[in-house]
Protein backbone atom coordinates (compact mmCIF):
# COMPACT_ATOMS: atom_id res chain seq x y z
CA UNK A 1 0.00 0.00 0.00
CA UNK A 2 1.35 3.52 -1.07
CA UNK A 3 1.70 5.61 2.23
CA UNK A 4 0.63 8.95 1.14
CA UNK A 5 2.14 10.83 3.90
CA UNK A 6 5.51 10.03 2.01
CA UNK A 7 4.00 13.22 -0.62
CA UNK A 8 3.59 15.64 2.59
CA UNK A 9 5.47 18.87 1.72
CA UNK A 10 8.12 20.64 3.87
CA UNK A 11 8.01 24.05 5.08
CA UNK A 12 10.55 26.15 3.48
CA UNK A 13 12.09 25.84 -0.06
CA UNK A 14 14.62 28.32 -1.70
CA UNK A 15 14.58 30.15 -4.17
CA UNK A 16 17.64 30.33 -6.47
CA UNK A 17 17.28 33.65 -8.80
CA UNK A 18 17.92 33.65 -12.58
CA UNK A 19 18.97 36.57 -14.60
CA UNK A 20 15.52 38.00 -16.14
CA UNK A 21 16.89 37.50 -19.38
CA UNK A 22 19.53 35.14 -19.82
CA UNK A 23 17.96 32.69 -17.32
CA UNK A 24 21.21 31.69 -15.84
CA UNK A 25 21.32 31.04 -11.84
CA UNK A 26 22.67 34.08 -10.29
CA UNK A 27 26.00 34.44 -7.74
CA UNK A 28 26.87 36.79 -5.78
CA UNK A 29 30.52 35.57 -6.69
CA UNK A 30 32.81 34.50 -9.66
CA UNK A 31 33.64 31.08 -8.48
CA UNK A 32 29.43 30.43 -8.17
CA UNK A 33 30.05 28.93 -4.22
CA UNK A 34 27.54 32.02 -3.45
CA UNK A 35 24.03 31.69 -4.89
CA UNK A 36 21.61 34.76 -5.01
CA UNK A 37 18.69 32.90 -3.52
CA UNK A 38 15.23 33.89 -1.35
CA UNK A 39 14.05 31.40 1.41
CA UNK A 40 10.29 31.24 1.65
CA UNK A 41 7.95 29.43 3.23
CA UNK A 42 5.21 27.59 1.48
CA UNK A 43 1.25 27.27 1.05
CA UNK A 44 2.07 23.75 3.34
CA UNK A 45 3.15 25.76 6.58
CA UNK A 46 1.51 27.14 9.35
CA UNK A 47 3.36 30.85 8.43
CA UNK A 48 2.03 30.81 5.23
CA UNK A 49 -1.82 29.28 6.37
CA UNK A 50 -1.54 32.32 9.14
CA UNK A 51 -0.33 35.07 7.21
CA UNK A 52 -2.92 33.74 4.58
CA UNK A 53 -5.92 33.76 7.35
CA UNK A 54 -5.37 37.38 8.36
CA UNK A 55 -5.11 38.32 5.01
CA UNK A 56 -8.44 36.92 4.36
CA UNK A 57 -9.76 38.39 7.67
CA UNK A 58 -8.59 41.88 6.64
CA UNK A 59 -10.57 41.87 3.41
CA UNK A 60 -13.85 40.02 5.11
CA UNK A 61 -13.73 43.37 7.90
CA UNK A 62 -13.98 45.82 4.20
CA UNK A 63 -16.82 45.92 2.50
CA UNK A 64 -16.55 44.83 -1.68
CA UNK A 65 -16.61 48.09 -2.32
CA UNK A 66 -13.29 49.03 -0.57
CA UNK A 67 -11.48 46.95 -2.85
CA UNK A 68 -9.08 48.00 -5.51
CA UNK A 69 -6.42 46.54 -7.77
CA UNK A 70 -3.99 48.62 -5.62
CA UNK A 71 -5.34 47.28 -2.53
CA UNK A 72 -5.10 43.53 -4.19
CA UNK A 73 -1.57 44.43 -5.00
CA UNK A 74 -1.08 45.64 -1.28
CA UNK A 75 -2.35 42.25 0.48
CA UNK A 76 -0.63 39.91 -2.21
CA UNK A 77 2.80 42.11 -1.05
CA UNK A 78 1.91 41.74 2.92
CA UNK A 79 2.05 37.78 2.28
CA UNK A 80 4.76 37.41 0.35
CA UNK A 81 6.79 39.61 2.72
CA UNK A 82 5.29 37.80 6.07
CA UNK A 83 6.11 34.01 4.13
CA UNK A 84 9.94 35.60 3.23
CA UNK A 85 12.39 34.01 5.89
CA UNK A 86 15.76 35.29 4.19
CA UNK A 87 18.23 36.49 1.70
CA UNK A 88 21.01 34.90 0.88
CA UNK A 89 24.44 36.49 -0.94
CA UNK A 90 22.37 39.97 -1.51
CA UNK A 91 20.77 42.99 -0.20
CA UNK A 92 18.60 45.83 -1.25
CA UNK A 93 20.14 49.06 -2.20
CA UNK A 94 22.57 48.27 0.09
CA UNK A 95 20.00 47.40 3.06
CA UNK A 96 20.00 44.11 4.49
CA UNK A 97 16.54 42.14 3.90
CA UNK A 98 15.88 41.99 7.71
CA UNK A 99 12.92 43.88 8.21
CA UNK A 100 9.58 44.31 7.21
CA UNK A 101 10.13 47.77 5.22
CA UNK A 102 13.36 46.11 3.65
CA UNK A 103 11.48 43.16 2.25
CA UNK A 104 8.21 45.14 1.08
CA UNK A 105 10.62 47.60 -0.83
CA UNK A 106 12.19 45.25 -2.98
CA UNK A 107 9.00 43.65 -3.57
CA UNK A 108 7.11 47.07 -4.66
CA UNK A 109 10.36 47.80 -6.82
CA UNK A 110 8.64 47.82 -10.28
CA UNK A 111 12.48 48.08 -11.75
CA UNK A 112 13.15 44.54 -10.05
CA UNK A 113 9.32 43.19 -10.62
CA UNK A 114 11.45 39.76 -11.61
CA UNK A 115 12.45 39.20 -8.55
CA UNK A 116 8.75 39.22 -7.17
CA UNK A 117 7.52 37.06 -10.13
CA UNK A 118 10.58 34.47 -9.48
CA UNK A 119 9.61 34.02 -5.54
CA UNK A 120 5.57 33.89 -5.94
CA UNK A 121 6.40 31.20 -8.70
CA UNK A 122 8.70 29.00 -7.06
CA UNK A 123 6.43 29.61 -3.24
CA UNK A 124 3.24 28.42 -5.87
CA UNK A 125 5.19 25.47 -7.24
CA UNK A 126 4.17 22.42 -4.52
CA UNK A 127 6.72 20.31 -6.03
CA UNK A 128 9.60 23.28 -4.94
CA UNK A 129 8.26 22.03 -1.25
CA UNK A 130 8.21 18.14 -1.62
CA UNK A 131 11.58 16.20 -0.76
CA UNK A 132 13.54 15.37 -3.45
Amino acid sequence: MFNIASLSTKEQTVVHLRHPVTDELLYADEAKKKPIQVTVYGSGSSVYRNALTAMQNRQLKRNKKQMSAELIREESTELLVQTSVSADNFDYNGTPLTTKQAWTDLYNDVSLAWVREQVETAQGDISAFLES
